[in-house]
């Protein structure tokens, strides 16, 4: 797996344990972090904004959380199912 699906997969394992609004991790060259609240900026344009080598965006909506991951050379995103979804398919596979 690429480091940046890799740290992707992290961070949405740590958003999926936490509640809380959209957040935008920008990661430097140096290994500088930075966390930006609730930007209405796409996140490609605040990863070259900052000079960051890696993005990250938290989103939340309709009881999923999504990752928006990029480097400028790959995007991906990963998403959780929201929870109503899941219990449904868990139902309708004890049938």
């Amino acid at each position: 797996m690429d480091p940046l699906t890799r740290d992707a997969s992290s961070i949405l394992e740590t958003a999926l344990r936490n509640t809380g609004e959209e957040w935008t991790l920008l990661v430097g060259t140096e290994s500088g972090i930075r966390l930006i609240a609730a930007s209405d900026w796409s996140l490609e344009s605040l990863r070259v904004h900052h000079g960051a080598e890696r993005a990250y965006r938290i989103h939340r909506r309709l009881g999923r959380t999504e990752v928006e991951a990029s480097n400028g050379r790959m995007r991906c995103i990963l998403q959780s199912e929201a929870p109503a979804q899941t219990a449904r398919k868990l139902l309708a596979a004890r049938r």
